[in-house]
């Protein structure tokens, strides 16, 4: 092992820590002390390790300030996209489900699509959503992507 540990670590990922903690620990009923400048120095690889512990308040009001204040539903990037909407669906935000719906029907790689799918179903309300959307988009799936969502979603067994 080197003598010194280099601290390259937490020069880009502490700010990105400290964003979540505040929003984890944010009141929603209070005022939010949030701008959209809070990610304006962030490169897209810190907003991605800002939402990879979720770390905020999973309430639907701050899945809806969190939305509308960093514009997430418009990302261009799927990464940031696609934790966006795992933090809505764990908060139950319902506005979130099209945009799940959008993903797993546009987007084939299997890291992306097997936890939305999972997490719809986990959700009771949304269990029939997540079983209609696969049912109506599995044969435009890949073979092993299908059958792994297959058995997410406990068809044929």
């Amino acid at each position: 092992m080197p003598p010194v540990k280099p601290d390259w670590y937490s020069s880009l990922a502490a700010p990105c820590y400290n964003l979540s903690a505040r929003w984890q620990h944010w009141d929603t009923n209070t005022e939010s002390p949030f701008s959209k400048d809070d990610l304006r120095d962030f490169l897209p690889e810190q907003v991605v390790v800002r939402y990879r512990g979720r770390g905020i308040s999973e309430q639907s009001s701050a899945i809806e300030k969190l939305t509308h204040l960093y514009q997430l539903d418009v990302s261009k990037n799927i990464e940031i996209i696609f934790r966006w909407i795992r933090i809505g669906l764990a908060a139950r935000y319902e506005k979130i489900v099209p945009a799940a719906v959008d993903l797993v029907t546009h987007v084939g790689r299997i890291k992306h699509v097997r936890p939305i799918y999972r997490d719809l179903y986990a959700w009771p309300e949304m269990k029939q959503v997540a079983l209609d959307t696969f049912e109506a988009n599995k044969d435009l799936m890949m073979s092993v992507t299908r059958q792994t969502v297959e058995k997410d979603l406990k068809i044929n067994q």
